[in-house]
């Protein structure tokens, strides 16, 4: 078939991989080898070989392949672009350069140039990017391509085929590619070498076509296993030879059908049919499915049928037909989705619409610069550009749009572009004074939707000459945004051609600040460049290094400011095969990476430098399909994926080995048509819904069966309103949203009614936010305040201030927190609450070694110098707080120690715990252990005391039955699960007691009714109700028939205001008054001002609270109205410790972590002490009397206390934390807790439930 010319072939979708449905075409392209010229100065080529349908040459790759290099044909006036683009030319000699009639853009300027050397001299193309290409006019062929610094690539070429084909790229500096298409001609090879050194190669076998030679494979670099293969079919009709299937080096695969008299051809053209694909059929893998294309096409067609226009050679017909042509594919995928697209007669998209199943759910309309009334010769320059972009939603008769709109210069740059969120951003650009391309960004602003500037950036340039004479280049001087400047410098010595132009020097500069400064330095040596970057800061410094190799730009060495040091190695495929980490020039730790092909699948092992190998594999198109562990000869499946079709995640099963059982866990997704995940079906059945509805701009998300949310958006996107329904459908509460014209959030409201408004500096950070509420007898508002480190754009909060009441105290202007910044940015001093810490003595990965804490004392760290993990932490003069760590290389505790404890660690092959041992008092020594499960499900411990838990689990990996104790007492607790996971019964046995507890959840999700039965009889039940926000306004007790109504009213900022006890059970003070009444004053800083508190017997108490100005929650007096109550005054340390409790007498101390350490009576004798382990938890305590206590932890829950003849063992949070282990000299006995939803203890199967149950407060 006769060359077609059609400006269709020059859009992405033709050039690119896979089927175009403008052109009816199936294209491929291979990538197989690429350098980085000059050292990584460029230029970059890369040698993709890709397939055309129209092309009929072989230049050694076969029929039909090329590569995207320029070139000209000087018979036709054609010139082809390395992009792939082809234009005809034509000569204007009034601009004394080439101009193209159907390439309007200026972003490339054409001159013919005499070149010594030449037998008719070059055309010379200079693109907008720098870049400059030499194209020998008479062969047609390019023979050198400049980097915009003037960088060189020269092109070589022989003879094959009776025609000129590329043979050698090579750079200044010995690195070349080299194609050899003559050795034998049924493979091309294609080798990188560096000078005489062979690095890399590909081969490309050909078979025969009959008069010419198919590519057949392709292998990757110094991968002869690993190649991609290609089938074709000859179409006698149209003479042509098509691409049928391809084939990738994992297994995916892609295969058409064409139907050969597609596309009919307009009057007076050399044929009558272009063959069109029908269908396309697309091989994932072994583990997808197989997906299906089919195409359909109207008769109006790219090529101009049925137009007003005749064939015309060397120019494409629709460019100068009628108006109103357009044509039309569809594309079908699986007989699920449905693509239908229009074009025009310049070949863009005008529309495109999305069906499923037949109903229409979206549609794109286009608007562009081109005008379909006139010829092309009247278009615009940027013709081809889009002006707007309107996207419609449909669902039913709803409908929904979004809109963007652009602006274009002739040269091709964006000059504005308003968003889908109404942003409008607006670009300015400079003309270059030699190119004449008007391409230097100038400045770049914000607009919101009212087109105000919110934000500008304005960039200021230096001209360079290029390497290549008569040629110069921009580099970037200055950088001011929001009064934030950073200037710029570069090497600009031309000698030294290595580093010319590259950056030197960065310095920020802001007013009043000192200027961050960075040092840019290049080392090139053999192979790699060592690149260093200094940074600077008045007398502060530190440098990172890297180096990079010159084929690939890949990092292969780094070395952190500690000493640190990556080394990486890279497979043939740039695949990183090896990773090591050295301190010291010693190694630390080490992964090697290995992968292969297996079954269609890839494989990628990972071991580490325990052993432990993680085994990925994916899919032939990248699919992550499975993970599994080996450890020795050991596999261990952690998961594994299914996909459908379209690549979707449609399932994930976990796996996990629990003693003798494997437990599969399968999470099933469910997808909307916009590829979005609208349900999640779990394990037990429960079904998260996450359903956007685009059309009524609605997004609800929930669990089926519980209650739900939806949020409501704007036309810019933004929430406007959430609603919140119980699982009834009955609407709880609304959350409103408004924004301000940049779509910052300015106001909203809680759910109870409060106000909250929000203002912004210029980075978008919150600089004010102001709270009204109603009060007691008026509207009261409260204003936060907050600023920031000006030298960045970061949340570097400086000061948050908030103006408002204290105790009584009227437009108190209180700190909450400020902060102090070094010139890196890293902080150096904080204020808190009036407390004042400084962080000093930064390392060169800027973790800071020493804080000097607000009582004076400083407290050290000493971190690893891998890890980063602190090693060791110790305050001056006080050898009591040093604690100390140590780690294994995967960063887990093997051992720490404090002043009376020191605790070791062991663990797994997947990293849980199974062994810790904990000495106290540097003599006592208890361990316990444990067995996990792989995904770290505890099956089994036996814990500090003896006792043992053993824990069985249900289908869904829920906790089914817990037994705990040892062979004096065992407790056995059995739970149970509602459809949504929530637990909703125990059955508690130990041989005396029998309880069960059931629970209850009401219409909005909540716990509603809690209660127990012992031995049968049903001895405490709690009922709670609440407001449509989720507040408990009652809580009714029912203990042995008896019951105590508890109500709560709360403000409109959800604090608690009053509470009322009503029954024979009120809760009791710490002198035993029976209280019945309770009503909160709060200031703005939520203090409680004020208390009012009315007791059983007529007693009525007003509680006055006087809080610190300074120290805005520091209580400092209380005075009470009643002559029973004492008042109080309370003493602080330095640390911010209360010291005092003035209603005993008793003294407390703390050490300089600000724990509790010690307690004093009035007499001034200890009463008890106390010590904490390494991670600040209580581990030791003693009494007046010597008693020691010992406390024992699993991770930060309280397992055990053992003291000298007895010991109390608890179950932890497995079994609700209701189930303890008593041992005394005289019995071993198990109970069970009654414990309410936030745990608290209500009662014990120790005693009568009349006897042991407890109320609370609202405050505890």
């Amino acid at each position: 078939m006769k060359n077609i010319i059609s400006n269709a072939y020059n859009f992405s979708d033709f050039i690119n991989s896979g089927v175009d449905t403008r052109t009816g075409s199936y294209s491929a392209q291979i990538k197989l080898l690429s350098m980085i010229g000059n050292r990584l100065n460029g230029p970059y080529f890369d040698l993709t070989v890709g397939y055309n349908t129209n092309n009929a040459i072989d230049v050694g790759f076969g029929r039909g392949w090329s590569l995207p290099l320029s070139s000209f044909d000087n018979v036709n006036s054609m010139l082809s672009l390395r992009n792939g683009q082809q234009f005809k030319i034509e000569w204007n000699s009034t601009e004394n350069e080439y101009v193209a009639p159907y390439r309007k853009l200026k972003d490339v300027r054409i001159y013919y140039v005499s070149t010594p050397g030449t037998e008719q001299g070059e055309i010379k193309v200079i693109n907008a990017s720098g870049e400059i290409e030499f194209i020998d006019w008479k062969e047609g062929t390019l023979s050198r391509l400049y980097s915009a610094k003037g960088h060189l690539l020269r092109f070589s070429y022989t003879n094959y085929n009776f025609q000129r084909t590329l043979y050698k790229v090579e750079d200044s500096f010995g690195l070349s590619i080299n194609i050899d298409t003559w050795s034998d001609e049924w493979l091309t090879k294609i080798s990188l070498y560096n000078k005489d050194m062979l690095l890399k190669s590909s081969t490309i076998r050909k078979i025969s076509g009959g008069d010419f030679k198919r590519l057949s494979y392709a292998t990757l670099p110094n991968r002869e296993d690993l190649y991609f293969q290609f089938e074709y079919s000859w179409f006698s009709d149209t003479g042509m030879d098509l691409l049928l299937k391809t084939t990738y080096p994992a297994g995916y695969s892609e295969e058409v059908t064409y139907y050969e008299r597609g596309f009919l051809m307009p009057d007076g053209a050399p044929n009558k049919y272009v063959p069109q694909v029908t269908k396309m059929r697309v091989s994932q893998g072994t583990a997808l499915p197989i997906r299906t294309h089919t195409y359909t096409y109207s008769d109006k067609n790219y090529l101009g049928f049925a137009s007003d226009r005749a064939y015309v050679a060397g120019e494409d017909t629709l460019f100068k037909a009628a108006q109103d042509y357009k044509y039309s594919a569809i594309e079908t995928i699986d007989n699920e989705i449905e693509i239908q697209k229009t074009y025009t007669k310049y070949h863009l998209i005008e529309k495109e619409r999305y069906l499923s199943r037949g109903s229409s759910y979206q549609e794109v309309n286009y608007e562009y610069y081109a005008n379909n009334a006139v010829g092309i010769e009247y278009q615009e320059p940027q013709y081809t550009y889009l002006k707007k972009k309107e996207i419609a939603f449909l669902n039913g008769s709803l409908i929904s749009k979004k809109l963007e709109y652009y602006q274009f210069d002739e040269w091709g740059n964006n000059i504005e572009h308003t968003d889908e969120s109404g942003i409008t951003t607006v670009s300015q650009y400079e003309q270059s004074a030699q190119s004449h391309f008007k391409n230097i960004p100038v400045s770049q602003s914000i607009l919101d939707r009212k087109r105000n500037v919110v934000n500008k950036k304005e960039f200021t340039y230096k001209t360079l000459p290029s390497l290549l004479d008569d040629h110069s280049f921009y580099v970037l001087e200055t950088e001011e945004i929001n009064g934030q400047k950073t200037n710029y410098q570069f090497y600009e010595n031309r000698q030294n051609i290595e580093v010319y132009g590259k950056k030197r020097e960065e310095s920020s500069v802001v007013s009043g600040a000192t200027p961050m400064r960075y040092s840019y330095t290049y080392d090139f040596n053999q192979d790699h460049l060592v690149y260093q970057v200094l940074t600077e800061n008045g007398s502060l410094h530190y440098s990172n290094t890297e180096h990079y190799d010159f084929l690939d730009s890949q990092l292969i060495y780094k070395k952190e400011p500690e000493g640190v040091e990556l080394e990486v190695n890279y497979d043939e495929l740039n695949q990183i095969n090896k990773e090591r980490l050295l301190k010291d020039n010693s190694l630390y730790s080490e992964k090697t990476y290995q992968s292969h092909i297996d079954s269609d699948n890839y494989v990628l092992s990972i071991e580490d430098s325990e052993g432990e190998i993680t085994v990925q594999t994916y899919s032939a198109n990248g699919h992550v399909l499975s993970m599994a562990t080996k450890i020795g000869s050991n596999n261990t499946m952690a998961y594994t994926n299914q996909y459908d079709a379209f690549g979707q995640k449609i399932s994930t099963t976990q796996y996990d080995n629990l003693d003798t059982r494997t437990l599969e866990l399968t999470t099933r997704y469910e997808y909307d048509l916009y590829g979005h995940i609208s349900r999640t079906i779990y394990p037990s059945g429960a079904v998260e819904i996450n359903q956007f509805d685009y059309a009524s701009r609605t997004h609800t998300k929930g669990i089926e069966g519980k209650g739900y949310v939806i949020s409501h958006q704007d036309t810019w996107g933004n929430t406007i309103a959430e609603q919140y329904f119980d699982r009834t459908g009955q609407l709880l509460y609304e959350i409103p949203y408004q924004y301000d014209l940049t779509n910052r959030l300015i106001r909203t409201e809680t759910s109870r009614g409060s106000v909250i408004e929000f203002k912004y500096d210029a980075f978008d950070r919150v600089i004010e936010k102001a709270t009204r509420f109603a009060g007691n007898n008026a509207s009261e508002s409260f204003v936060d305040r907050m600023s920031y480190d000006k030298r960045t754009k970061e949340e570097s909060l400086t000061l948050h201030t908030r103006e408002g009441l204290l105790g009584d105290n009227e437009n108190t202007h209180a700190t909450i927190i400020s902060n102090q910044y070094d010139d890196f940015g890293r902080l150096t001093e904080r204020h808190v609450n009036g407390l004042r810490y400084q962080y000093k003595d930064y390392d060169d990965s800027n973790r800071y070694q020493s804080v000097v804490l607000p009582n004076g004392h400083s407290a050290t760290y000493t971190y690893h110098p891998v890890l980063g993990l602190v090693t060791k932490q110790e305050v001056s003069n006080d050898t009591s707080s040093t604690r100390r760590f140590s780690y294994n290389k995967r960063g887990l505790v093997v051992s720490d120690s404090a002043s009376m404890t020191s605790s070791q660690y062991e663990y797994d092959a997947f990293g849980n715990p199974s062994k810790k041992t904990v000495t106290s008092l540097g003599a006592i020594t208890e361990n316990a252990t444990f067995s996990y499960s792989a995904k770290g499900l505890l099956l089994s411990m036996r814990d500090f005391t003896g006792n043992t838990k053993a824990l069985t689990y249900d289908g869904f990996g829920r906790v089914q039955q817990l037994v705990f104790g040892s062979r004096d007492a065992t407790a056995v607790v059995d739970l149970s699960y509602d459809q949504f996971d929530r637990l909703v019964s125990q059955h508690y046995e130990d041989g005396n007691d029998q309880v069960e507890m059931y629970l209850d959840y009401g219409v909005n999700d909540m716990e509603s009714r809690r209660r127990w039965v012992r031995n049968g009889k049903e001895t405490l039940k709690m009922d709670l109700s609440y407001d449509q926000s989720m507040r408990i306004i009652e809580r009714k007790t029912t203990t042995n028939g008896i019951v105590q109504t508890e109500t709560f009213d709360y403000d409109q900022l959800g604090r608690i205001t009053e509470f009322v006890s009503a029954g024979v059970n009120p809760p009791k003070d710490v002198m035993g008054r029976e209280i019945v009444k309770q009503q909160f004053y709060y200031d703005h800083f939520d203090n409680i001002t004020d208390l009012v508190t009315q007791y059983q017997n007529g007693i009525v108490n007003t509680e006055s609270r006087i809080f610190d100005t300074d120290m805005p929650t520091r209580l400092l007096n209380i005075y009470n109205t009643h002559g029973d109550f004492p008042n109080q005054s309370f003493e602080y340390d330095a640390l911010g410790n209360r010291v005092n409790l003035s209603q005993r007498g008793y003294q407390l101390s703390y050490n300089n972590y600000g724990q509790l350490s010690e307690i004093r009576d009035d007499q001034e004798k200890v009463i008890r002490t106390y010590h904490y382990d390494a991670i600040g938890m209580q581990s030791v305590s003693v009494d007046a009397l010597g008693n020691i206590a010992q406390l024992y932890y699993h991770h930060d829950e309280l397992v055990a206390i053992m003291r000298a003849n007895e010991s109390m063992a608890f179950s932890g949070a497995h079994s609700g934390k209701s189930l303890t282990i008593t041992t005394d000299p005289k019995s071993t006995k198990a109970s069970y807790s009654y414990l309410d939803g936030t745990n608290s203890n209500l009662g014990s199967t120790r005693e009568q439930a009349t006897h042991s149950s407890s109320s609370y407060l609202p405050f505890g």
